[in-house]
C-alpha cells in the first residue's frame, strides 16, 4: 500500500533562503525573523486581496480609493526581493508594517469606518512588529546611558521641560468630558466619625 509522503513545514525553508542573504543566515535569531518575514510576504497579499477582489465585484464602479488599497496590499510581494537584492532587513520590516498601517486605514476610511472588514487587521500589527523586529535590547550595564552610572561623573539628568506651545491659563483637564475627576469616588470612602462619649450622647 502507498503510502502519502510526509509534509514538513521545514520543506519551504530552502525556498525563502533564496531570498536571504548570507549575513542573515549566519545568525539563528534573525534568520527565523527573516523567514516569518518572507511567508507573510509571500503568502500574504493572497489572503488579503480576497477582500479587494470582493470589493471590485461589489462596487458598480470602482474608483482609484481600490486601486490605492489593491496596490498597497499587493507592494508586499516586492519586500522578499527588496531583502535579497538589499540585505536591509530591520529597514524593510519597518516599511512594512508602516505600509500594512497605511492600508487599514486606507481600507477603513473608504470602506465602512468602524464596521469596515480591515479594522481587525489593526491587531496584527503589533504581532507582526514583534515577529519581526524581536524584543528590545534589556537594560544593562552596556546600553545604559553616561549619566545612568554613579562613576561615570555625569551627575543627575538634565531636566526635561516640555515646550511652552499653549498658555498657562489653558485648561489642563482639556479633552475629557466636564466632572471627569469627580465621576467616581473617592477610595477608601470616608468613614463616619464617631459619636461623642459623655453624658450628653445618651437620651
Amino acid at each position: 500500500m502507498a503510502r502519502w509522503p510526509s509534509l514538513s513545514p521545514t520543506m519551504i525553508y530552502p525556498v525563502l533562503d533564496w531570498f536571504i542573504p548570507q549575513a542573515i543566515r549566519d545568525e539563528g535569531g534573525t534568520l527565523q525573523r527573516a523567514r516569518m518575514f518572507l511567508i507573510s510576504h509571500l503568502f500574504g497579499p493572497f489572503l488579503g486581496n480576497t477582500i479587494t477582489l470582493y470589493l471590485l465585484l461589489l462596487q458598480p464602479k470602482p474608483d482609484y480609493a481600490l486601486a490605492i488599497l489593491a496596490i498597497s496590499i499587493t507592494a508586499f510581494w516586492a519586500f522578499p526581493f527588496a531583502l535579497r537584492f538589499t540585505g536591509l532587513f530591520t529597514l524593510l520590516s519597518v516599511l512594512s508594517v508602516q505600509n500594512l498601517i497605511f492600508a487599514i486605514l486606507w481600507g477603513c476610511y473608504h470602506y465602512g469606518g468602524v464596521s469596515s472588514p480591515f479594522l481587525p487587521w489593526l491587531l496584527t500589527v503589533p504581532l507582526l512588529a514583534f515577529f519581526y523586529l524581536g524584543p528590545g535590547p534589556r537594560p544593562g550595564p552596556s546600553n545604559r546611558p553616561p549619566h545612568a552610572t554613579p562613576d561615570a561623573g555625569g551627575g543627575a539628568p538634565p531636566p526635561f521641560i516640555l515646550p511652552s506651545t499653549i498658555p498657562t491659563a489653558f485648561p489642563s483637564g482639556f479633552g475629557l468630558p466636564p466632572g471627569f475627576p469627580t465621576a467616581f469616588p473617592s477610595w477608601p470612602p470616608p468613614q463616619p466619625s464617631p459619636a461623642p462619649t459623655g453624658s450628653s450622647g445618651s437620651i
